[in-house]
């Protein structure tokens, strides 16, 4: 039967005591709510609602590497004509998180009631550091419809944003543990016993 090397065993230890930290997944999430009271009427195709602050990324966790964003509730409209209402959520400045969600009504003068429900990633650098930092930030729902058309929530939109990030091989190096330590003393014990027999 063959057996192993002890030089193979030793350099295997070694190996495995200084091997850098592997990268690990992890997220975080921040809450926010978008209101719009009272109605707002379109007075432009489109118009901006800010929804409250929340959190940056804090740098010192670890690596932002993408962004989940997702809004729900209930809202109404009262369209003008035959119309259609899109809405996205989008960065601060303005860059699309979600992908553009059609809501259509066709009750024209009437109020509909309707529930909004928005979600997307989004892993754009510029984007990534603009909600990379220390203190507040926010993001925009953005909403186009017909000139003349009102639109509202029925209660605060309720919204989360996911942080997804690495951490392990950009955060600075830890001091050897234990268990490391031990393994590199095998190792080193290993190479000077194979050293010591061919020299034998």
């Amino acid at each position: 039967m063959r057996t192993v090397k002890p030089i193979f065993v030793a350099a295997a230890a070694l190996a495995v005591a200084l091997a850098p930290p592997a990268a690990r997944a992890d997220a975080i999430s921040e809450n926010f709510t978008v209101t719009v009271s009272p109605a707002a009427t379109f007075q432009d195709p489109g118009i901006l609602f800010s929804s409250t602050t929340f959190d940056k990324f804090d740098p010192a966790i670890g690596t932002l590497f993408d962004i989940y964003v997702t809004l729900a509730g209930s809202a109404s409209l009262t369209p003008t004509q035959n119309d259609t209402l899109q809405l996205y959520v989008a960065t601060s400045s303005g860059d699309a998180i979600t992908s553009s969600t059609y809501y259509r009504f066709a009750a024209i003068g009437q109020e509909v009631q309707f529930n909004i429900s928005l979600s997307g990633t989004d892993n754009s650098g510029l984007d990534l550091a603009l909600l990379t930092g220390i203190g507040k930030t926010h993001v925009v729902m953005e909403a186009y419809a017909n000139l003349g058309d009102t639109f509202a929530t029925n209660s605060p939109l309720t919204g989360r944003i996911y942080y997804k990030y690495t951490t392990g091989t950009s955060a600075p190096e830890p001091s050897p543990e234990p268990a490391s330590l031990a393994l590199l003393g095998a190792g080193l014990a290993g190479l000077l016993l194979v050293r010591r027999r061919s020299a034998a």
